[in-house]
């Protein structure tokens, strides 16, 4: 239940911000925080919508040390920033709180939906971004390997699509 994204750049040079809110939500809490002095995290959490007995809570986990890159962050109020990095994977999870009625000792009982990001994003953590990466080929190979197409060579193929297309436009 992890959304992972991989960044990489030779030479570093990865800068960006990460920046979480929920506008005109009075319900919502943003916050930053660092659970590890290589992690950075997010966390936004309120209420869904009309349905004020339902909750959500979403964190993102920026790690930047897999390659031995340290990440220059800043944090600031609901941001963190980036400077000059190499590699970085943002690991993203969310959870509601719809099912948490289910007393715990029971199949389906869901832990707080901070808790269970938490737990998530540590085992996404724990695998790594090869395995989690191999693991998600793994599971789609099935569906994308059903279909194969050879389309045979042709002229005007070493073109570049811009090419191409102005070549159809003049000669349709």
């Amino acid at each position: 239940n992890v959304t992972v994204m991989r960044i990489s750049a030779s030479p570093p040079g990865i800068s960006f911000s990460v920046r979480a809110n929920r506008t005109g939500d009075p319900t919502a809490n943003v916050s930053v925080s660092s659970p590890g002095s290589k992690n950075k995290e997010i966390h936004v959490s309120g209420r869904i919508g009309d349905f004020s007995e339902m909750g959500f809570h979403t964190s993102v986990r920026l790690l930047g040390w897999d390659d031995g890159t340290l990440i220059d962050t800043e944090e600031e109020g609901d941001e963190i920033r980036v400077q000059q990095c190499s590699n970085l994977t943002l690991l993203i999870a969310s959870r509601t709180t719809f099912g948490t009625h289910v007393p715990a000792h029971v199949p389906g009982h869901v832990a707080s939906p901070a808790a269970q990001c938490q737990h998530d994003l540590d085992s996404a953590e724990k695998e790594g971004f090869e395995a989690l990466l191999h693991a998600h080929v793994s599971a789609w190979q099935e569906r994308f390997s059903r279909l194969d197409i050879d389309l045979p060579l042709g002229e005007g193929d070493d073109l570049p699509t811009d090419q191409r297309l102005k070549n159809l436009r003049d000669d349709p």
